[in-house]
C-alpha cells in the first residue's frame, strides 16, 4: 500500500467516531467495499529436489555480531542483467533485501515436480540490519534464467526463532531443554514467548534441523515460528497526492466530487482531542517538525534523564516513547515514513503551517520498531505493541507488512484488544485477495483490527489496494 494513498485517515477517523465520539457525530459518506471473485488454485502434493547452486566458504563459521555497515557488497540475490518479472509486494521486500544485504553465504533451489507447482530459492544472506543473518524464501519459476519470475518472497532471522512454552512448564524447566540442543534463551518477549538463540555457525540445513529439534521438545514447547523480515508499506510518488482531495474532494484532482472522507463537515463537529493518544508503530516520528510538535506525547509518568524507570513499565526515561529497532529511548524517524504517517493522523491544524492532518488536536507516540531502511522484524513489532498496551493508548497505526501468520503477534494484539485498543492496518498494495492469500498484520482475525484498502478520487478501489469481503473493513484515499 502506498502511504499517501492509503494514509489510514478515514480508519482513525472512524475509530474515534467509534470510541470516542457522541451520537450527534454524522457517519462518514462514500466509503467504498469492494471484492473480487477469484478462484483459488491448490497445489498438488510433490516430491521435491534439491540442488545447491552456490555456497560461500563463510558459511559454515559466521560470527553472530554483525558485520561492519561498510563491509563490501556481493552481486546481489538476481544478477542486475538478469530479466525479472516481479509482482508488486516482491518489488517492495526485494528492494529492501537487496539495498541491506552484503554478501550471499549460501542457495538452494528445490525444483517444482509438477506443472502447477512452484520452484523455492532458499539464500542466506549477511546484511547490515540489526539481525546481520536472514534466510530469504522465493517461490516463483526459472530461478538464475532469463524471464526468472518471483511471485512471492519471504524473509526471517536466520540464528533465532520465537518459542512459544506450554501452560504448565517453567522457565527453568524450558531453558533445560534448549540446553541440551545447544541453545539458549536470547530475550523474554511475554510471559510465555521467548527469542531462542540456536547457535553461532549454521548452513540453511542446520537452520532447518534445529528448528525441527525444537519442534520436537513438544512436552515444553507449543508454537515454534520465525521471527519474520517486516518493511514499511511503500510510499507513492505522486506529487498530485499532496493536494489532499482525500480530506476534501471538489475534483482538483480529475476526480469525482465528494469522494473523499468528508473532513470539512467532520471539524465543523469537532477538530480532534489531546486526549486520544495514538501509537505510531512505524519507523519513528520527527517530534520536533514543525506540524507535529504540539501534537507529540510527552509520558507524564516518566521524569527525563534520571536513569530511573519511574513509571515501572519496563523501559528507563522512555519519555517520547521507545526505539525497539535500537533498543533506545529516542524513536526518531531516519526513514520518514512514520513521519508521513503520523502527518496524516495529526499534523496540527489551523496553524498557516505546512499541510494539516485528519485531528487537529491528538496525542501521538513514535514506536520505533523500523531500521532506516525501512525494514525490520516482527519480533520488534510485537514489543511495540506490548508497549502501546502498557502506556494506554487508545489505537495504533499500523502501515507496514510482510511475513505470515504468527502466534506471538496475534496474542499481542489481542491483549490490546481486551484493552479497549484499536488495531488499524493497511490491507496492503499488491492488488491481492486477502480473504484467500492474507496480508498481516492487517488479516489477523482480531476484534480489534480495522484493515484498510485504498480507494482513488473517484471512490472506486484503487488498483493496486488489496481487498477482501471478509478480510478488509473499509476503503480509505
Amino acid at each position: 500500500m502506498k502511504k499517501l494513498l492509503i494514509p489510514l485517515s478515514l480508519a482513525l477517523l472512524l475509530v474515534f467516531y467509534m470510541f470516542f465520539n457522541t451520537s450527534t457525530h454524522e457517519p462518514v459518506k462514500e466509503v467504498v467495499l469492494l471484492s473480487k471473485e477469484q478462484d483459488i488454485k491448490t497445489e498438488t502434493p510433490k516430491q521435491a529436489t534439491t540442488r545447491v547452486d552456490k555456497v560461500d566458504s563463510e558459511s559454515t563459521k559466521y560470527e553472530v555480531e554483525a558485520k561492519p555497515n561498510n563491509a563490501p557488497r556481493v552481486p546481489e540475490l538476481i544478477e542486475p542483467a538478469m530479466e525479472v518479472a516481479q509482482e508488486p509486494e516482491v518489488l517492495r521486500a526485494k528492494q529492501i533485501l537487496d539495498e541491506v544485504t552484503v554478501r550471499i553465504l549460501e542457495t538452494k533451489v528445490t525444483e517444482a515436480q509438477t506443472p502447477n507447482a512452484q520452484t523455492t530459492r532458499t539464500t542466506l544472506i549477511e546484511t547490515n540490519m540489526k539481525h546481520p543473518f536472514m534466510v530469504v524464501k522465493e517461490r516463483g519459476s526459472f530461478f538464475n534464467q532469463t524471464g526468472e519470475q518471483i511471485n512471492a518472497i519471504e524473509a526471517q532471522v536466520a540464528n533465532h526463532l520465537i518459542l512459544q512454552i506450554k501452560a504448565n512448564v517453567t522457565q527453568n524447566e524450558f531453558e533445560a531443554g534448549l540446553a541440551l540442543l545447544n541453545c539458549s534463551v536470547k530475550e523474554k518477549l511475554s510471559e510465555t514467548s521467548y527469542i531462542v538463540s540456536l547457535q553461532d555457525s549454521l548452513t540453511l540445513d542446520q537452520i532447518e534441523n534445529k528448528k525441527e529439534s525444537l519442534e520436537a521438545l513438544s512436552e515444553l514447547v507449543a508454537v515454534v515460528e520465525p521471527d519474520y523480515f517486516v518493511y514499511a508499506i511503500e510510499n507513492a510518488n505522486d506529487p498530485r497526492l499532496l493536494e489532499l482531495w482525500g480530506l476534501h474532494n471538489t475534483g482538483q484532482t480529475g476526480g469525482s466530487t465528494d469522494k473523499d472522507i468528508d473532513a470539512p463537515e467532520a471539524w465543523a463537529l469537532q477538530t480532534g482531542s489531546k486526549d486520544v493518544l495514538v501509537g505510531v508503530i512505524d519507523t519513528g516520528v520527527d517530534r520536533d517538525h514543525e506540524d507535529l510538535r504540539e501534537n507529540m506525547w510527552v509520558n507524564p509518568n516518566e521524569i527525563a534523564g534520571n536513569g530511573i524507570d519511574d513509571d515501572q513499565n519496563g523501559y528507563v526515561d522512555d519519555i517520547h516513547g521507545w526505539d525497539f529497532y535500537n533498543n533506545d529511548n529516542n524513536p526518531d524517524d531516519d526513514n520518514s515514513h512514520g513521519t508521513h504517517c503520523a502527518g496524516t493522523i495529526g499534523a496540527v491544524g489551523n496553524n498557516g503551517k505546512g499541510v494539516v492532518g485528519v485531528n487537529w488536536n491528538v496525542s501521538m507516540v513514535g514506536l520505533k520498531f523500523l531500521g532506516g531502511s525501512g525494514g525490520g522484524y516482527l519480533s520488534d513489532a510485537v514489543k511495540a505493541i506490548s508497549y502501546a498496551t502498557k502506556i494506554g493508548v487508545d489505537l495504533t497505526s499500523n502501515s507496514w507488512g510482510g511475513g505470515g501468520f504468527s502466534s506471538s503477534m496475534k496474542n499481542a494484539i489481542d491483549e490490546a484488544s481486551n484493552a479497549g485498543i484499536g488495531f488499524v492496518a493497511a490491507a496492503g498494495n499488491h492488488a491481492g485477495d486477502n480473504d484467500a492469500y492474507p496480508s498481516y498484520p492487517a488479516s489477523y482475525e482480531s476484534a480489534n483490527v480495522i484493515s484498510v484498502g485504498a480507494h482513488n478520487h473517484f471512490g472506486e478501489s484503487a488498483y493496486f489496494s488489496c481487498y477482501g469481503k471478509n478480510s478488509v473493513d473499509l476503503f480509505a484515499p
